[in-house]
Protein backbone atom coordinates (compact mmCIF):
# COMPACT_ATOMS: atom_id res chain seq x y z
CA UNK A 1 0.00 0.00 0.00
CA UNK A 2 1.47 3.28 -0.65
CA UNK A 3 2.60 5.09 2.52
CA UNK A 4 1.38 8.76 2.07
CA UNK A 5 1.38 11.51 4.39
CA UNK A 6 -0.32 14.81 4.89
CA UNK A 7 2.30 17.68 5.97
CA UNK A 8 0.96 20.45 8.37
CA UNK A 9 2.95 24.04 8.51
CA UNK A 10 2.50 25.11 11.77
CA UNK A 11 3.46 28.98 12.37
CA UNK A 12 5.27 30.92 15.32
CA UNK A 13 4.59 34.72 15.45
CA UNK A 14 6.89 37.08 16.29
CA UNK A 15 8.18 40.05 16.45
CA UNK A 16 11.34 41.93 14.41
CA UNK A 17 13.03 45.36 16.42
CA UNK A 18 13.76 48.18 14.37
CA UNK A 19 16.54 50.42 14.51
CA UNK A 20 15.84 53.87 15.08
CA UNK A 21 15.93 56.59 12.22
CA UNK A 22 17.66 59.52 12.25
CA UNK A 23 15.76 62.43 9.73
CA UNK A 24 17.80 65.91 9.30
CA UNK A 25 16.35 68.74 7.37
CA UNK A 26 18.99 70.05 4.97
CA UNK A 27 17.39 71.09 1.61
CA UNK A 28 19.31 68.74 -0.29
CA UNK A 29 17.65 65.79 1.74
CA UNK A 30 14.61 66.81 0.24
CA UNK A 31 15.88 67.81 -3.31
CA UNK A 32 14.80 71.55 -3.42
CA UNK A 33 16.70 75.00 -3.42
CA UNK A 34 17.41 76.29 0.31
CA UNK A 35 15.81 79.43 1.58
CA UNK A 36 12.60 78.97 0.41
CA UNK A 37 8.95 78.04 1.26
CA UNK A 38 6.93 74.67 -0.28
CA UNK A 39 3.65 74.00 0.24
CA UNK A 40 4.90 70.53 1.76
CA UNK A 41 8.14 68.59 2.01
CA UNK A 42 8.73 64.86 1.47
CA UNK A 43 11.34 62.83 2.88
CA UNK A 44 12.25 58.72 3.06
CA UNK A 45 14.86 57.40 5.39
CA UNK A 46 15.57 53.83 6.03
CA UNK A 47 12.15 52.72 4.12
CA UNK A 48 10.16 55.43 6.93
CA UNK A 49 8.06 58.28 4.46
CA UNK A 50 6.98 61.43 5.77
CA UNK A 51 5.46 64.76 4.41
CA UNK A 52 6.16 67.95 6.35
CA UNK A 53 3.17 70.93 6.08
CA UNK A 54 3.12 74.17 7.62
CA UNK A 55 -0.36 75.36 10.12
CA UNK A 56 -1.82 78.04 11.87
CA UNK A 57 -2.99 76.97 15.14
CA UNK A 58 -5.49 78.64 17.15
CA UNK A 59 -5.90 77.24 21.19
CA UNK A 60 -7.99 78.72 24.12
CA UNK A 61 -4.79 79.43 25.85
CA UNK A 62 -4.81 75.66 27.64
CA UNK A 63 -3.67 73.81 24.80
CA UNK A 64 -7.06 72.69 23.36
CA UNK A 65 -6.82 73.57 19.52
CA UNK A 66 -10.16 74.85 18.28
CA UNK A 67 -8.55 75.71 15.07
CA UNK A 68 -6.07 74.60 12.62
CA UNK A 69 -4.75 76.09 9.34
CA UNK A 70 -3.06 74.84 6.72
CA UNK A 71 -0.32 77.55 5.66
CA UNK A 72 -0.77 78.03 1.74
CA UNK A 73 0.00 80.91 -0.88
CA UNK A 74 3.04 82.08 -3.12
CA UNK A 75 6.24 82.41 -0.57
CA UNK A 76 4.39 80.85 2.14
CA UNK A 77 5.13 77.23 4.11
CA UNK A 78 7.33 75.36 5.01
CA UNK A 79 10.92 77.07 5.28
CA UNK A 80 13.77 75.36 4.21
CA UNK A 81 17.25 76.41 4.78
CA UNK A 82 20.36 74.35 4.92
CA UNK A 83 20.02 72.29 8.00
CA UNK A 84 16.58 72.96 9.59
CA UNK A 85 13.39 73.94 8.79
CA UNK A 86 10.46 76.63 9.62
CA UNK A 87 7.14 78.34 9.39
CA UNK A 88 6.19 81.31 6.99
CA UNK A 89 2.50 82.11 7.80
CA UNK A 90 2.41 85.46 6.16
CA UNK A 91 4.36 88.27 3.76
CA UNK A 92 5.52 89.67 7.31
CA UNK A 93 6.97 86.71 9.09
CA UNK A 94 10.28 85.33 9.78
CA UNK A 95 11.36 81.10 8.78
CA UNK A 96 10.63 80.20 12.08
CA UNK A 97 7.96 78.42 14.35
CA UNK A 98 6.54 81.21 16.00
CA UNK A 99 3.62 81.77 18.67
CA UNK A 100 1.43 85.11 18.13
CA UNK A 101 -0.43 87.12 20.55
CA UNK A 102 -2.68 88.41 18.35
CA UNK A 103 -5.67 87.07 15.80
CA UNK A 104 -3.10 88.84 12.90
CA UNK A 105 0.39 86.92 13.96
CA UNK A 106 -1.67 82.88 14.83
CA UNK A 107 0.25 80.39 16.77
CA UNK A 108 2.58 78.55 13.79
CA UNK A 109 3.78 74.22 13.42
CA UNK A 110 4.74 72.13 11.60
CA UNK A 111 2.84 68.64 11.07
CA UNK A 112 4.81 65.44 10.17
CA UNK A 113 2.89 63.07 8.55
CA UNK A 114 4.58 59.20 8.42
CA UNK A 115 3.43 56.49 6.20
CA UNK A 116 3.49 54.17 9.37
CA UNK A 117 3.39 54.24 12.97
CA UNK A 118 6.32 54.90 13.97
CA UNK A 119 7.73 56.22 17.52
CA UNK A 120 9.07 59.43 18.68
CA UNK A 121 12.11 59.24 20.02
CA UNK A 122 13.91 62.35 20.02
CA UNK A 123 14.18 66.06 18.21
CA UNK A 124 17.08 68.79 17.98
CA UNK A 125 15.63 72.74 18.01
CA UNK A 126 17.59 75.44 16.45
CA UNK A 127 17.40 78.83 17.88
CA UNK A 128 15.28 76.96 21.28
CA UNK A 129 17.32 79.21 24.04
CA UNK A 130 16.62 79.43 27.99
CA UNK A 131 17.52 82.95 27.59
CA UNK A 132 13.83 83.74 26.24
CA UNK A 133 12.22 80.74 27.54
CA UNK A 134 11.15 78.86 24.87
CA UNK A 135 8.89 75.90 24.84
CA UNK A 136 6.93 73.24 22.80
CA UNK A 137 4.18 71.58 22.08
CA UNK A 138 3.58 68.14 20.81
CA UNK A 139 0.14 66.75 19.77
CA UNK A 140 -0.28 63.08 18.36
CA UNK A 141 -2.81 62.16 16.25
CA UNK A 142 -5.15 65.07 17.32
CA UNK A 143 -4.41 64.19 20.79
CA UNK A 144 -2.27 66.73 22.66
CA UNK A 145 0.38 64.41 24.73
CA UNK A 146 3.10 67.18 25.78
CA UNK A 147 2.06 70.94 27.00
CA UNK A 148 4.75 73.97 26.76
CA UNK A 149 7.85 71.37 27.04
CA UNK A 150 11.49 72.74 28.45
CA UNK A 151 14.77 71.70 29.79
CA UNK A 152 12.74 73.62 32.85
CA UNK A 153 9.91 71.78 32.46
CA UNK A 154 9.71 68.63 31.62
CA UNK A 155 7.32 65.83 31.69
CA UNK A 156 7.77 61.90 32.76
CA UNK A 157 8.02 61.31 29.33
CA UNK A 158 10.72 63.13 27.86
CA UNK A 159 14.22 64.27 28.78
CA UNK A 160 16.64 67.47 28.17
CA UNK A 161 19.65 65.72 26.38
CA UNK A 162 22.29 66.94 29.16
CA UNK A 163 24.38 70.34 28.54
CA UNK A 164 21.93 70.65 24.76
CA UNK A 165 18.77 73.24 26.19
CA UNK A 166 17.08 72.47 22.62
CA UNK A 167 17.31 68.27 22.54
CA UNK A 168 14.81 66.32 23.65
CA UNK A 169 14.61 62.42 23.93
CA UNK A 170 10.86 61.16 24.32
CA UNK A 171 9.39 57.78 25.70
CA UNK A 172 5.97 56.18 25.14
CA UNK A 173 4.95 58.52 21.90
CA UNK A 174 4.00 56.76 19.06
CA UNK A 175 1.69 57.32 15.94
CA UNK A 176 1.70 59.05 12.18
CA UNK A 177 0.97 62.57 13.11
CA UNK A 178 2.82 64.48 14.99
CA UNK A 179 2.51 68.08 15.24
CA UNK A 180 5.24 70.38 16.63
CA UNK A 181 3.88 73.93 17.95
CA UNK A 182 4.84 77.33 19.64
CA UNK A 183 2.52 79.12 22.10
CA UNK A 184 2.15 82.25 24.41
CA UNK A 185 3.31 84.35 22.16
CA UNK A 186 6.86 83.86 22.97
CA UNK A 187 8.06 80.84 21.59
CA UNK A 188 10.57 80.75 18.58
CA UNK A 189 12.60 78.28 16.84
CA UNK A 190 13.00 75.90 14.05
CA UNK A 191 13.66 72.06 13.98
CA UNK A 192 17.14 70.87 12.79
CA UNK A 193 16.54 66.77 12.80
CA UNK A 194 14.00 64.07 14.16
CA UNK A 195 14.40 60.40 15.10
CA UNK A 196 12.00 57.85 15.00
CA UNK A 197 11.40 54.27 14.86
CA UNK A 198 9.36 52.18 12.69
CA UNK A 199 6.83 49.71 14.94
CA UNK A 200 8.33 46.55 15.13
CA UNK A 201 7.10 44.19 12.09
CA UNK A 202 4.98 40.91 12.71
CA UNK A 203 6.66 38.02 11.18
CA UNK A 204 5.58 34.45 10.61
CA UNK A 205 8.14 31.33 10.51
CA UNK A 206 6.73 27.92 9.20
CA UNK A 207 7.75 24.85 10.59
CA UNK A 208 6.37 21.89 8.83
CA UNK A 209 4.93 18.49 10.46
CA UNK A 210 4.40 15.31 9.13
CA UNK A 211 1.18 13.33 9.64
CA UNK A 212 -0.48 10.27 8.32
CA UNK A 213 -3.00 10.69 6.11
CA UNK A 214 -6.53 9.81 7.29
CA UNK A 215 -6.85 6.35 5.74
CA UNK A 216 -3.15 5.10 7.26
CA UNK A 217 -4.83 5.94 10.79
CA UNK A 218 -7.86 4.43 9.89
CA UNK A 219 -6.09 1.42 9.46
CA UNK A 220 -3.67 1.71 12.28
CA UNK A 221 -6.62 1.86 14.33
CA UNK A 222 -8.48 -1.33 13.08
CA UNK A 223 -5.14 -3.05 13.39
CA UNK A 224 -4.82 -2.25 17.59
CA UNK A 225 -8.58 -3.34 17.76
CA UNK A 226 -8.13 -6.48 16.24
CA UNK A 227 -5.05 -7.23 18.44
CA UNK A 228 -6.83 -6.11 21.02
CA UNK A 229 -9.83 -8.51 20.63
CA UNK A 230 -7.72 -11.30 19.97
CA UNK A 231 -5.80 -11.10 23.05
CA UNK A 232 -9.29 -10.57 25.00
CA UNK A 233 -10.63 -13.58 23.76
CA UNK A 234 -10.92 -16.97 25.88
CA UNK A 235 -10.36 -20.23 24.23
CA UNK A 236 -13.20 -23.01 23.96
CA UNK A 237 -12.79 -26.32 25.69
CA UNK A 238 -14.72 -29.15 24.37
CA UNK A 239 -16.10 -31.72 26.78
CA UNK A 240 -14.97 -35.27 25.78
CA UNK A 241 -17.68 -37.61 25.49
Amino acid sequence: MDARIITWVFFTIFSTPSSATLMQFYASHFNVEADKNYQDLSLTVDGISVSISAYTINNDGNGTIFELDRVSGDELGVYVADGYIGVKSSGGDGPNIDSGSIASDPDEGLLFEFDQTVSFDFIDFDSFTKGAQDAFNLTVDGVNQLLDINADQLASNVQSVSGDFGEYTFRGISGTRFLIWGDEGKDDFRIDRIEVTAAPSIVAAATPATVPEPSILLLMGSGLIGLILFRDEKPIVKSST
